[in-house]
């Protein structure tokens, strides 16, 4: 397992076929506040996110085991059904391909742990063929599942948040109402102001259907703040983030759908990424010590820092 990844990047994880993804709350308030950080500082930010049902789809499931090392996967499989791999990844309709080598999901593209399909401009690799760019070369048997289904279709929602200012009316109401910007080395090794924005999750109802998949945009720029209930000062994640760049269409996503009768927006843990050093908050007024005791919910998930980051002593 790998303990030590550069700064900055994002922690590729293994995905199980057959383990549902983890889904970590994104509200951070009372209020059911969604927070963004940005490099812009304006009135309002707006982001396009795509739209998709939440609902069962047909698929082909194939099974390939290999003894030998192996570069391509292509005929007939060998499980018990022994159909013929078949898919078209380009046209007007084309399927959608994914792969998993021993129940980790391989990537479709260039870098050394992905793998090709013919898509209609790639010569090289021939029809219903997945050729991975790398040899996979491990001892014993290697199983190599593909899912092939149709995409389904999609919408657009934009969705608009307003900046954070000092609102006497909305103190207390969440963990970030009181943050102007934060500072923070996510991008790179320099100290990088981003300013917030927030966006109550109710706002919505009426424009996203519930039990909806939201593909966030690709943008660098902007991020996901997180927070622990009961959404005080102290529960602040300051050092994990849902950066919206180098997210996977298929494992990394938010969710929008009813949990106990209540609506929530939860994303998918694969998309969130450790920072060090953690974040720092500028706010608008000091804040009071809490005098009372705050107890935390025995049943939410609280997420933990899964990078070493750092030499070892």
């Amino acid at each position: 397992m790998t303990d030590w990844q550069p700064r900055g990047t994002v922690k590729s994880l293994g995905t199980d076929i057959n383990t549902a993804p983890d889904l970590i709350n994104l509200q951070t308030g009372s209020l059911k506040q969604l927070v963004i950080a940005s490099t812009l500082d304006q009135a309002q930010l707006s982001l396009t996110f795509i739209g998709k049902a939440d609902a069962p789809k047909a698929y082909r499931a194939y099974v390939f085991r290999k003894e030998e090392p192996f570069t391509t996967i292509s005929g007939i499989e060998s499980g018990l059904e022994k159909k013929a791999l078949r898919f078209a990844a380009h046209g007007e309709n084309p399927d959608l391909v994914q792969v998993f080598v021993n129940g980790v999901q391989r990537e479709q593209g260039t870098g050394p742990t992905d793998y090709q399909v013919a898509n209609g401009t790639l010569s090289s690799v021939a029809p219903n063929t997945i050729v991975f760019n790398t040899l996979i070369d491990q001892s014993g048997t290697t199983q190599v599942d593909v899912i092939i289904s149709k995409k389904q279709p999609a919408n657009a929602y934009q969705l608009t948040f307003t900046r954070n200012r000092r609102d006497e009316s909305r103190i207390g109401t969440g963990a970030y109402e009181n943050v102007n910007y934060v500072e923070g080395m996510v991008n790179s090794d320099v100290w990088q102001r981003y300013y917030l924005y927030t966006l109550d999750l109710d706002l919505i109802a009426p424009q996203i259907p519930l039990n909806s998949i939201l593909i966030p945009p690709q943008d660098k720029n902007v991020m996901f703040l997180l927070a622990r209930r009961p959404y005080t000062q102290l529960d602040r994640y300051a050092d994990v983030v849902m950066r919206l760049d180098g997210l996977s269409e298929e494992r990394d996503f938010v969710k929008y759908y009813a949990a106990d009768g209540v609506t929530t927006a939860r994303a998918t843990a694969s998309s969130l990424v450790t920072l060090f050093p953690p974040l720092r908050f500028t706010k608008f007024t000091m804040e009071r010590p809490l005098s009372t005791i705050t107890p935390g919910d025995e049943e939410q998930i609280v997420i933990d820092g899964k990078v070493i980051t750092g030499p070892d002593a």
